[in-house]
Formats: C-alpha cells, structure tokens, sequence
C-alpha cells in the first residue's frame, strides 16, 4: 500500500508542489516503504516550506528516529509539541519524546 500511496503523493505534488499535506503524507510513505533517503528529503523540503507545521516537524522527527538521529528527532518532536500541543500530531509528539 505505501507504493501506491507514494504514486498518489507525487501526482498531488505535481501540480501543487508545496502543499504541506502531501509533503508530509509523501514523507510517512517514503518512510513507511524504507525509502530513508527519500523521505529525509521530501521531510526536510516539508519543513523548510512549512516550519510552522506540527506536522511536517512530527514526520521529519520520525524520518530522523529511523536514521537513528536521536537528538534531531527529539528536536523535531519538541518543536511539533510547541506548535500544536493540543492537536493529534502534538500529542503523538509529546508521545514520542516520552518514549525515547
């Protein structure tokens, strides 16, 4: 499933190249399908459009715990848990950082 959802992402990309959602929804499937690399690009492309989005900061946390860059997740976690505290990715933020 990640595969077609990484198709669906690119196609949405190609005509609003940086819509937030689909950044970041392309990074989780990235992410999901082991494609660490990719991810890390379209994550930090997320970020760099959006650094206001608890979101695209949740994701890139995650791109980062998977590369084993502990404390650059954890950044990333923090700053999604200062955006958004309330919201679900706040709070899987805030879930995160108490897990690791």
């Amino acid at each position: 499933l990640p595969g077609a959802l990484i198709e669906e992402y690119r196609r949405a990309l190609e005509v609003f190249p940086d819509h937030e959602t689909a950044l970041a929804g392309l990074s989780e499937a990235l992410l999901a399908a082991g494609a660490l690399s990719d991810a890390d690009e379209v994550s930090g492309r997320a970020v760099g459009k959006r650094p206001d989005s608890a979101r695209a900061r949740l994701v890139r946390g995650k791109v980062f715990a998977a590369q084993k860059k502990l404390d650059e997740a954890r950044g990333e976690w923090i700053a999604a848990r200062k955006l958004a505290p309330d919201s679900p990715y706040g709070k899987e933020a805030d879930k995160l950082l108490k897990e690791k």
